[in-house]
């Protein structure tokens, strides 16, 4: 990870992705590799939120953008992929809001 960041910096990229989507890693180690990009490297953070393979709860979703936020001090940008988020080719609205 830390020769990742280092080579993203050296090449002037502003931003990594975090997604725990297709690796499996845990919310916490999502959570502190996002700190990591940010606190020791300076990057911006984009960390997906959800699954493109199974269906996640709203529950879940709002859960793990709090947790992302809390750990990356506010500094990161989300972007939900879930797949219970498509009906019918179409994107369902969500009723909950993150606070």
């Amino acid at each position: 990870m830390h020769e990742y960041f280092a080579e993203v910096k050296n090449y002037g990229f502003p931003l990594v992705e975090v997604s725990n989507n297709r690796l499996e890693i845990s919310p916490q180690e999502k959570v502190e590799i996002i700190q990591t990009a940010i606190d020791r490297y300076g990057l911006k953070v984009l960390a997906e939120t959800g699954s493109k393979v199974e269906a996640t709860s709203v529950e879940e979703l709002i859960m793990d953008i709090q947790r992302n936020l809390n750990g990356g001090h506010g500094k990161y940008s989300s972007r939900l992929t879930n797949s219970s988020m498509m009906e019918n080719s179409r994107i369902r609205l969500l009723t909950k809001s993150v606070r």
